[in-house]
C-alpha cells in the first residue's frame, strides 16, 4: 500500500509555505506541499522529515512535527495520506529540488483558493484540516 506524508508550515504572520511543481506529468504546475512517498523502512514522521529537505532544504527535526491527520479517506485506491503541521518560527530560506519550478508563503485564502483549483486530494486534506494548524 502506498503512503504519502507531506507538511504544511506555518510561519509567524500566519502564512503558508506552497510549492508550485514543474512540468510534473502529475499535477503539472499546480500548487504543492512538501512531502511525498515513504521508502522502504520509513515511518511518516521519517519520510516527512526526508522529502521537506529533499524538496525544499528545509531540515526539520521529528519535534517539529505534529500530525494533523492520517487517513486512507481522500484516496479511491487506499493510499494513506499523512498531514503534519511545523509552526515556523521564521519564514525558512527554500532551496527548491528540480520537482518544483517556485514556492510562495501565501494567505490561508490564497491556499483554500489552489486547492479549489486542482484535483489533488492531498490540498482538499489539507483544506479540510487547516483550523488544526
Amino acid at each position: 500500500m502506498l503512503k504519502v506524508a507531506k507538511v504544511l508550515f506555518k510561519n509567524p504572520e500566519g502564512k503558508y509555505l506552497v510549492l508550485f511543481r514543474n512540468n510534473h506529468p502529475i499535477f503539472g504546475n499546480a500548487m504543492d506541499l512538501p512531502g511525498g512517498t515513504l521508502e522502504k523502512g520509513e515511518t511518516l514522521e521519517e519520510a516527512a522529515i526526508r522529502e521537506v529537505y529533499e524538496e525544499s532544504g528545509i531540515r526539520l527535526d521529528h519535534d517539529q512535527l505534529r500530525l494533523i491527520e492520517k487517513t486512507r479517506r481522500y484516496s479511491r485506491v487506499g493510499t494513506q495520506f499523512a498531514l503534519y503541521a511545523v509552526l515556523a518560527k521564521d519564514s525558512p530560506e527554500v532551496t527548491l529540488s528540480w520537482e518544483h519550478a517556485d514556492y510562495k508563503w501565501v494567505t490561508k485564502e490564497d491556499l483554500l483558493q489552489g486547492a479549489k483549483d486542482t484535483r489533488d486530494h492531498f490540498l482538499q486534506m489539507t483544506v479540510d484540516n487547516i483550523e488544526k494548524v
